[in-house]
């Protein structure tokens, strides 16, 4: 999901609890948030956590209207690329360094794993089991590169015949 044409996308996994509000970055609308917050706390009979609360800037804010907004909305924090259940709530940079992690994690699962003498159906099963399993949250929600794949797939590869990340073996 794209809050705008030229704007970032979204993950679209949130709970039924959490919201997202959209508003102009001036201080009158930050005023209008908190008594839209006040409004829903009233009318829910619950409590916002101000603690676990954040603002996004997109990047034509400045960053002295950043601050007075911040300040306006009770000093809640910015965030520049939050996380939300393990994956990144906006896409401002390129996907290959945001969803890097997935691969430098199969990478050093793999790296651990080097050192057994594991037969090829134990070398199947924590493939299948562990490292297949690492990037399918992520693509649940984000169509993830091709070049990402392929770099997961050679990790795997290289495993299953029996090289590490540093020698190759002749087979």
């Amino acid at each position: 999901m794209k809050i705008s044409r030229s704007g970032p996308s979204i993950n679209h996994i949130f709970f039924v609890d959490d919201s997202l509000i959209f508003c102009k970055a001036d201080t009158n609308q930050a005023e209008e948030v908190l008594r839209i917050l006040e409004t829903s706390e009233k009318d829910s009979g619950q409590m916002i956590n101000m603690e676990k609360s954040s603002v996004f800037f997109s990047k034509n804010v400045a960053q002295e209207d950043q601050k007075e907004i911040c300040n306006r909305l009770g000093n809640l924090k910015m965030v520049h690329q939050g996380k939300y259940l393990g994956l990144p709530m906006v896409i401002t940079r390129t996907k290959e360094q945001i969803f890097g992690y997935i691969r430098d994690k199969c990478q050093k699962t793999i790296s651990n794993w080097c050192n057994k003498k594991l037969s090829q159906a134990g070398k199947e099963v924590l493939l299948k089991a562990i490292i297949m399993a690492m990037p399918t949250y992520a693509m649940s929600c984000f169509k993830l590169l091709v070049k990402l794949c392929k770099d997961i797939h050679a990790l795997m590869a290289r495993f299953w015949w029996g090289g590490d990340n540093e020698k190759r073996k002749v087979h």
